[in-house]
């Protein structure tokens, strides 16, 4: 099975950012986000023409549709309702926190930097399991997802989502 790390698209302009004093929404675990009400209000910094993907990576957040398509694939993924309001402009966007299992899955054949972190995530696809939707222990807070599920998204013209294919070892080969 391919896998996939979604990222937002970097050819967007003009993103919308939350307006400072947000919360750290990538930074919280899953037991954090269980605990959080079941709608947030959070605003976005003013003053400039914000456009909004599908998958704000920065905030852990995605759209109503991405939504749809991503809770079919993985039934234990978390969501919150998070309303991205913005002042100035009289709008608001409905987004929602995701959080996804974590698998404990990287290859030996992983490359990382001096600091540690990750430059090459290679999956051990042995040890994936069952997961379409998942963190990856050791790799923060990215989002890999199985090629059903990338194919499913692409489908339905998403805006701002962008596959990175990850290379995968089985059985003690990279390919």
């Amino acid at each position: 099975m391919d896998y996939f790390m979604m990222q937002q698209d970097a050819r967007v302009q003009n993103v919308a950012e939350l307006a400072p004093g947000a919360p750290k929404l990538k930074s919280l675990t899953r037991e954090q986000v269980r605990d959080i009400p079941i709608t947030e209000i959070l605003y976005v910094r003013e003053g400039q023409q914000n456009e909004y993907p599908d998958f704000l990576e920065g905030y852990m957040l995605v759209s109503e549709r991405l939504k749809r398509i991503l809770g079919k694939y993985q039934k234990d993924t978390l969501f919150k309702t998070m309303i991205l309001i913005e002042k100035e402009r009289n709008r608001q966007e409905v987004y929602y926190l995701m959080s996804v299992p974590e698998v404990d899955c990287l290859s030996v054949e992983t490359v990382y930097d001096k600091r540690g972190d990750v430059i090459e995530a290679v999956l051990d696809a042995s040890r994936v399991g069952h997961a379409r939707i998942f963190h990856v222990s050791g790799c923060g807070k990215r989002v890999f997802l199985r090629l059903d599920v990338a194919e499913s998204i692409l489908r339905r013209d998403s805006y701002g989502v962008w596959f990175e294919r990850l290379k995968e070892e089985t059985g003690g080969q990279c390919r």
